[in-house]
């Protein structure tokens, strides 16, 4: 028997490892269904002292009607599903196809609150454009 095997019984209030600490699955902190390697309910807190949450998601636009040469359109808001403590920063990222990328569109998140932010799209591109196939977009929101 493994010298920690008895720990799978047992509920722990608290674990200290003086050396390295290898958990093989998922470890849960605040949560007891990790669904990750690292799952957190929470804030992470760095060795500088700062607390910071993390919030990711995707989605995708369709918009069939003509978007104007260097003109900006307004695609709903998205939400992040967790409140953060003040605006976070969000980037997002397009997942196009190529020919989206032909289309030449900027993606942009703008009103940025506590709760969510506006999902924009420009049209860098030279003329006017419009298709059925849908634009697919990353995001990622780092705040307190």
């Amino acid at each position: 028997m493994d010298s920690l095997d008895w720990v799978s019984a047992c509920s722990l209030k608290s674990l200290w490892a003086d050396g390295d600490l290898i958990v093989n699955g998922n470890l849960g902190v605040g949560t007891s269904t990790p669904q990750a390697k690292l799952d957190v309910n929470g804030a992470i807190r760095t060795g500088a002292g700062q607390n910071f949450k993390i919030r990711y998601g995707s989605g995708s636009v369709v918009f069939s009607s003509n978007l104007l040469a260097h003109t900006t359109a307004t695609y709903g808001t998205v939400s992040f599903g967790h409140r953060f403590s003040s605006a976070p920063t969000v980037i997002i990222t397009g997942t196009q196809n190529t020919a989206l990328v032909i289309l030449g569109l900027i993606a942009h998140a703008q009103d940025i609150t506590v709760d969510g932010f506006t999902l924009r799209l420009y049209n860098a591109h030279s003329a006017g454009t419009g298709t059925s196939t849908p634009y697919n977009y990353n995001w990622v929101a780092i705040g307190e």
